[in-house]
Formats: structure tokens, C-alpha cells, sequence
């Protein structure tokens, strides 16, 4: 089929005007794909700046709660965040296509740096210095005033982001009614060249004209669906962008209120609903004002809201110290915040946003630390020793506790910048400062000095004894030396007084240990001479007794005869005293028959006990062993002297030696021995004086009874094959 000039024309124009329609439409697409990922980018900037600023409060948190609590845990925040910092101001950068935001953030990354280092130097002291440092360098506000801005710059930075956000927003609306009346109109005219065509051509290509025109509409239609599905996905990133703003803004620490341009609210997240009382629900459409009440903490009076002022000037707006928030439940809580306006694309201000948080604690810890402070200073100014603080490297005294006044007779201020060898001279003729001897040792022996005897000289030229300690300190970068000086002149008068006062005891042990030797000699050498005699008196009158005698001669003898065995044990008791005083007296390690040591102690006490008419009993535990290695000379003379003593005071009944077993190991035993009598005893106060030297209750016969006198004597096992020994 041929077509003449106009179809052809008609043709080539037709074509012309599909191309500029399909390009003009490609075009339109670009310019609302490029709006979309412009907002997109301002959004995911929107989220790193708040993330970024979320960050940066978590690290000041947790380096907060390590200064107050020491605990090292609270830390962990801080060095995750110190970690991922960079990345999150690279990702920062990445994301901004704005050049604005792009000064803004050049001039936010040495604030950040900052304060990073202004955490970790406050950190580093806290754990070098203790809370006290640490808090002083928090209490100086360089922190406060860089964190301030920071939120400034990244306030501003999110304001001008929200004006990109709501410009890119615009020109997606004008693409899109542009693209729309773009179709419509594309659609109306080629409806019009369809049906022109359709009157040029011949009535036997109208079915492939009225095909062409259908394929072209589906063609149309389909790209409208892509266009209305390109929009849909462009609303649905618009709606998670806004999400991702709201879960930021309802997870961070701080409290949020946001409100419109009648400071009526819009926006309440859950930290300000913890501190108002408020929820969003109820808050939404109220003014400010209404949620918001805060009061002076001193004056109680009611404090200007910084939404107001902000709206007003357009300007960060904050609020003074010592602001209460009032909850709607009567909650108090002090409170910091800071105030900044929104603005849409024609900057205009269309609302503004409250930042608050709960101080209580930092005010309290604020007025713990300068409580510490006066605490300190308190006991430095009652102390009684004198401490004086060096400047290490200058060696220059700085400060000087009222006792060191008083000790030197000089007031602080002359003395302050002067060396310490104005006070102790010694010191100024060394080679090396004090600051650095006591700066090495504390290096070296990481603590407190060796004390060190100097010569003090006061004002009037007076010299006296002193004892200087130091210890080593860093505050603020600069290092320190504090000496704590004492006056020493009455210890040293008294230890003078006490080392003559050794010199005479010493000379008093010496005679008195000359005078117990001598007495021990002469009691030994006194008794060896009385035995003698003694022996052959009770030798003649046992003789005696085997000769003749009227009842009258032998009672005599009889008298005679006891006492000199009584006067014999006397002297063997002296002499035993005396070995004793000369160390000589020694304990035998014998293999011996406990039944024969029982056996001589009968034979001795039976006569005396059957004089008296009282009947001697000695009972004997099945358990003990037959045979021990011990000392039996030493066993039977405890049970001797008991004895004697119970048959002495007993007059009538019996008198009892009772041996158990009392404890046993793989060597030893332990004998429990009891001598019981019937006797009177003694009484409580008698039995007070029981065992002082040469003291005797009552020699009579008619005391209180006193029935038990127990005892434990230890032994070693005899095994029956080596014939081990050991002490008893």
C-alpha cells in the first residue's frame, strides 16, 4: 500500500511527536526516580544523625556510671561505641548527598573527636585517681559544652535535611502531576493522531490501525502500572523512613515532645511519657504548656518553657539550673533541656522539638562530689600533722595545711611557690630535688614512702626533729608530691628515756638471774646435806622398831619415823624445784608395767589409808594398755602427792584412783586419772586460792568436800616390736 505526501508527513510527524513523548516521559521518570533517591538519602542521613547522636549519649551514660560507680561493666557502652564511631561518621558522609550538610559535618567530626577523648581522659582518671578526680574534671563542664555542640550541629544538620526531605517531596509531587496531565495529554493526542490516521488510511488497514491503537494502549496502560507501582514503592520507603524516625525516637534515652507552630502537640516519645505522666494518646492537641510544667527548684515558681521562646525567635533555646519537671501524677525530677525549632522548605517554622532528660542523680552526685571536697578539706584543716603539696617538676611548694602553718610559723601565702628547702634545709643541699626521690619511689614501689627523719626549721630560726613521708600523684596531667610532715622531738625524748630504761633492765635481769642461780645452787647443795641425815634417822628407827619396845617407845618412834619421810619429801621436792630452776630435771622415756607403778603407789598409801580406818581403791579402765614408754618415777609421784592430800583431809569412807583411757591415736594415749575422796572439799573462795604458791584453804579436817581431782597424763603406745619411745 502506497501513501501519498500528507500520510507520510502525518506519519513522520506522529512518529516524531511518540519519540518526544516517550523521552519527555523517560525524562520525567529520571526526575522522580532522582527526587526519590534524594529523599531516600536525606532519610538514611536523618537516621545516622540521629543514631550518631544516640551513640554519642550512650558513652557520656556509661562513662558517667563508671565515674559514680567504679564498676567497669558500665564501660562496656563506651568502648562498643568508641569502636563503631568512625564508621558511623563515614556512613554519615556516605549517605549525604547534600553539600550544606557536608560543611556542617566537616565541622562535626573534631567535636566528635573531642569529646571521645574528653571521656576517655576523664575515664583514665577516674581509674588512675579515683571518683573525686574524675568528678572534678566532670564538674568543669568542657563535656557539657562540647556535647551542647555537637546537638547544636546536629540539629542544624537534621533541619537542613528536613528541608531537602520536604523540597525532594515537592518535586515528586510536581513529577507526578506533571507525568499525569503528561499522560493524559499523551493519550488524548494520540487518541486524535489514531483517529486522524485512521481517516487518512484505507478502510483495509483500520483493523490493523484499530490493533496498532489497542497494542499501543496496553502499551500506555502498562507503563502507567509501572508508574503507579514505582510510586507505591516510593511511598512505602517514605512510610518505613518515618517509622525508623519514630522507633529512634521512642528508643532513645532522652525525652522528646514535639509540637506544631501553635505549640500544640504532635509527638510525645516514651521517655517523655515516663517523666510527664503523660501518654501520646491523651497529650496529642494540647499545648505544651498543659504536659510540660516545670518550676524553679528554689523559688517554686513556675519556669518560661522554652517551646514558647523558640517559636517566637527561631532559635536553640534551653533551660536554666535548678528547673523541676512536674509529673501529672505530682513526680518531681530535675531536669536539662534544650529546645529547637522546625522548619519546612521555605524555612518557615513550622513547629519546634524539646529535648529533656532526668538529672536528679547528677545533681546529687554533683552535691556528693562537693560534699567530698569540703570533707577533704575539713580534715586536712584539723588534722594535727603538717602536709605540704609539691609541684613534681618545679619542685615549688603549692599548697599548705593549717597544721603546717602552725608546726613552721608561716602562713600559706608565703610560703606557697617557695622550695621546700626553705623549711627542712638538708633537703636544698642534696643533688636531687625531693619532688623526683619521692616521684621515683612511688614509681618503683607504687605507694607510700619509707619514713624519713629530717631537721625542721621554723620561722624563728628554731630547728626540731620531724618525720617526712611523701606519695607521688597525677592531677589534671601534671604531677604532684605530697609530704606529710610530723614533730617527732617528744618520741625521739622518749625513746632515749626508754633505751636508758632497757639499759637498767637488763642490768636488773642480769642480778636477778646471779641471785636465782646462787639460790638454786644453795637449795641443791642444801638438800644433798640435809638427806644424808635424814636417811640414817629414818634407818635407825626402823631398826628401832625391830627391837623391844613398850607401846610408849614405839609410838615415839613411830612419830619420828613419819616425820622424817614427811621432811624427806620436803627436801626431794626442793631439790626437784631447784632442778628445775637449773634446767637440769629431765623426763625419762621409759618402756614401764603400769600395773607395777600402781602396785608402789599402793604400797605407799595403803598403810596411811588403813591407819586411818579408809579404804584405798584403785580402779583401773580394761582399756588401758598393760604396758607404756614414758617417765613411771614421775606417773606414780602425781598420784602419790594426790593421794597423800586425800588421805590427809578424808576421815572416814575411802579414798579412790580411778585411770580411763581417754583419747588414743596411731602413737599416743591420754590417760584421764582421777583421785577421789570422801572428804569435806573447800569452798568457792577456798577454791580461788587453790593454786597460788604457799597457800593452804584450811588445815583442818571439817571443810566442805571436795570429791574430784582429775588430771590427764599422755603416753606413747608400747607396739611390742620396736619399743618406740617418745615424751609423756
Amino acid at each position: 500500500m502506497r501513501f501519498s505526501k500528507a500520510q507520510t508527513l502525518s506519519f513522520f510527524g506522529s512518529f516524531l511527536l511518540l519519540v518526544l513523548w516517550v523521552s519527555t516521559m523517560f525524562w520525567t521518570f529520571s526526575r522522580m526516580e532522582d527526587s526519590a533517591a534524594a529523599r531516600r538519602h536525606a532519610f538514611l542521613t536523618l537516621i545516622s544523625n540521629t543514631e550518631l547522636l544516640s551513640a554519642l549519649s550512650d558513652a557520656e551514660t556509661g562513662e558517667r556510671g563508671y565515674v559514680v560507680t567504679g564498676d567497669v561493666k558500665f564501660l562496656d557502652t563506651y568502648f562498643a561505641v568508641e569502636r563503631s564511631i568512625t564508621k558511623d561518621l563515614e556512613d554519615l558522609r556516605l549517605f549525604n548527598t547534600n553539600r550544606e550538610v557536608a560543611k556542617h559535618l566537616d565541622a562535626l567530626v573534631p567535636l566528635v573527636d573531642e569529646k571521645m577523648k574528653e571521656l576517655a581522659e576523664i575515664i583514665e582518671l577516674r581509674r588512675t585517681h579515683g571518683l573525686t578526680s574524675a568528678a572534678a574534671a566532670v564538674t568543669q563542664g568542657h563535656g557539657k559544652r562540647v556535647m551542647d555542640d555537637i546537638r547544636s550541629t546536629l540539629g542544624t544538620i537534621s533541619a537542613v535535611l528536613n528541608q531537602s526531605v520536604t523540597k525532594q517531596s515537592d518535586e515528586l509531587d510536581v513529577s507526578m502531576d506533571r507525568l499525569f496531565i503528561f499522560l493524559v495529554s499523551a493519550g488524548v493526542l494520540a487518541l486524535v493522531l489514531a483517529l486522524s490516521w485512521g481517516f487518512l488510511v484505507h478502510r483495509r488497514t483500520k483493523l490493523q490501525l484499530e490493533r496498532l491503537v489497542a497494542q499501543e494502549t496496553q502499551h500506555l496502560l502498562k507503563i502507567q502500572q509501572d508508574t503507579s507501582r514505582e510510586l507505591q514503592q516510593l511511598n512505602d520507603n517514605l512510610q518505613t523512613s518515618e517509622e525508623k524516625l519514630s522507633v529512634t525516637l521512642y528508643s532513645i534515652g532522652d525525652a522528646v515532645i514535639a509540637t506544631d507552630a501553635q505549640a500544640r502537640v504532635t509527638l510525645v516519645n516514651s521517655a517523655a511519657e515516663l517523666l510527664t505522666g503523660w501518654t501520646q494518646e491523651l497529650a496529642l492537641g494540647l499545648t505544651v504548656d498543659e504536659i510540660f510544667r516545670i518550676v524553679n527548684r528554689d523559688t517554686r515558681q513556675p519556669a518560661r518553657i522554652p517551646v514558647l521562646d523558640t517559636l517566637k525567635y527561631g532559635t536553640v533555646q534551653g533551660l536554666a539550673n535548678h528547673t523541676v519537671l512536674i509529673a501529672r501524677d505530682g513526680r518531681e525530677c530535675d531536669i536539662a533541656d534544650s529546645c529547637a525549632p522546625i522548619r519546612d522548605r521555605a524555612a518557615r517554622i513550622i513547629g519546634a522539638v524539646l529535648v529533656f532528660r532526668d538529672v536528679t542523680e547528677e545533681y546529687a552526685l554533683q552535691q556528693s562530689l562537693r560534699d567530698s571536697a569540703a570533707l577533704v578539706q575539713a580534715i586536712l584543716n584539723t588534722v594535727t600533722d603538717g602536709i605540704i603539696t609539691l609541684h613534681a617538676d618545679t619542685g615549688k611548694i603549692e599548697t599548705v595545711n593549717p597544721a603546717a602553718q602552725n608546726l613552721f610559723g608561716y602562713r600559706a601565702d608565703e610560703l606557697k611557690g617557695s622550695q621546700l628547702g626553705v623549711l627542712i634545709p638538708q633537703l636544698a643541699q642534696q643533688e636531687r630535688p625531693v619532688s623526683e626521690d619521692y616521684l621515683d619511689w612511688s614509681i618503683a614501689a607504687g605507694g607510700v614512702s619509707p619514713p624519713r627523719e629530717v631537721r625542721g626549721l621554723r620561722k624563728d630560726h628554731t630547728e626540731f626533729a620531724l618525720e617526712m613521708v611523701g606519695n607521688a600523684m597525677v592531677l589534671k596531667g601534671e604531677r604532684y608530691v605530697t609530704c606529710v610532715l610530723r614533730d617527732i622531738t617528744e618520741r625521739n625524748r622518749l625513746d632515749r628515756a626508754l633505751e636508758q630504761r632497757g639499759v637498767d633492765l637488763e642490768l636488773a635481769k642480769a642480778a636477778a638471774e646471779t641471785a636465782s642461780q646462787a639460790k638454786s645452787d644453795f637449795l641443791s647443795s642444801m638438800s644433798h646435806e640435809i638427806r644424808t641425815p635424814m636417811n640414817a634417822i629414818i634407818g635407825m628407827s626402823h631398826l628401832a622398831l625391830g627391837t623391844e619396845l613398850t607401846p610408849r617407845q614405839s609410838n615415839y618412834i613411830h612419830k619420828i619415823q613419819g616425820a622424817g619421810r614427811h621432811l624427806l619429801n620436803i627436801i626431794n621436792d626442793i631439790l626437784d624445784i631447784a632442778k628445775i630452776e637449773a634446767g637440769k630435771l629431765t623426763v625419762e622415756h621409759i618402756e614401764f608395767d603400769v600395773q607395777t607403778v600402781l602396785d608402789n603407789v599402793s604400797d605407799l598409801i595403803a598403810e596411811k589409808s588403813a591407819a586411818k580406818g579408809l579404804e584405798f581403791v584403785i580402779e583401773v579402765s580394761p582399756n588401758v594398755p598393760a604396758r607404756l614408754i614414758g617417765d613411771p618415777l614421775r606417773f606414780g609421784q602425781v598420784l602419790i602427792n594426790y593421794s597423800n592430800n586425800a588421805v590427809k583431809f578424808t576421815e572416814r569412807g575411802e579414798v579412790a584412783i580411778s585411770i580411763v583411757l581417754q583419747a588414743e591415736s596411731d602413737h599416743d594415749v591420754m590417760l584421764y586419772c582421777t583421785v577421789r575422796d570422801t572428804g569435806i572439799g573447800l569452798s568457792k573462795e577456798q577454791q580461788a586460792r587453790l593454786f597460788q604458791n604457799f597457800e593452804q584453804a584450811d588445815s583442818s579436817v571439817t571443810r566442805k568436800i571436795w570429791r574430784y581431782r582429775p588430771g590427764f597424763v599422755q603416753f606413747q603406745k608400747n607396739s611390742g616390736v620396736d619399743g618406740r619411745r617418745g615424751g609423756c
